[in-house]
């Protein structure tokens, strides 16, 4: 096994694992707690549509820059901040919470993916300092964690490395087509009146 191999395959367990488990399968969850419980209220169902446009759009555009394993991804999108594929995953997972109609659940969504991604980045940062050096030093001081800056923000604007063949690879189309049935789900429950939760959580 090579260093790099040893490396990435170092990455992927213990703690890193166990949280990469909760992320994938509490970002499943999440939204279907929220098409349960949810509750038709106009302008939250507006906005929740447009926070999951923005957050699969920002992901697909991303995963068009990121070589996976292989070279720092420091362009475009990952100069606006570091990790954009989980800040849209943030803004998707927002998103939903406002479709449920509750502030409050939101709330709890938006608090609780915001520490658990914190966590993982913090895993990953570790793996990526010792296999990229230097050079994700200076990718530290220049590009904000998950937050842009001012500074930072016309770097998304930026398409050097961007790949549609990388996208491909990526296979995050595939990932937004789940997004997109979602929000349908619950278009469709609000616009047929398809049941209401009897717990009100408004």
């Amino acid at each position: 096994m090579t260093s790099a191999s040893a490396r990435k395959t170092k990455l992927k367990q213990g703690r890193y694992l166990r949280l990469t488990r909760l992320r994938l399968s509490l970002g499943g969850l999440y939204p279907l707690i929220c098409l349960i419980i949810g509750k038709y209220v106009a302008i939250y169902l507006s906005l929740g549509v447009g926070l999951v446009v923005i957050g699969a759009l920002l992901r697909i555009y991303s995963s068009a820059f990121l070589s996976k394993d292989q070279v720092l991804a420091t362009d475009g999108p990952y100069g606006f901040c570091r990790n954009p594929l989980y800040l849209g995953t943030i803004i998707i997972q927002a998103g939903f919470g406002f479709m449920s109609g509750s502030l409050i659940v939101t709330i709890i969504g938006v608090i609780f993916f915001l520490f658990l991604y914190f966590k993982v980045i913090e895993e990953e940062e570790k793996w990526l300092l010792s296999n990229f050096g230097e050079k994700y030093l200076e990718f530290l001081r220049k590009s904000p964690r998950l937050f842009p800056t001012f500074k930072s923000f016309s770097a998304v604007f930026r398409t050097k490395g961007f790949s549609t063949a990388t996208l491909a690879t990526n296979k995050e189309l595939k990932n937004s087509l789940a997004v997109v049935i979602g929000t349908a789900l619950f278009l469709i429950k609000y616009l047929f009146e398809l049941w209401e939760f009897p717990i009100n959580l408004w």
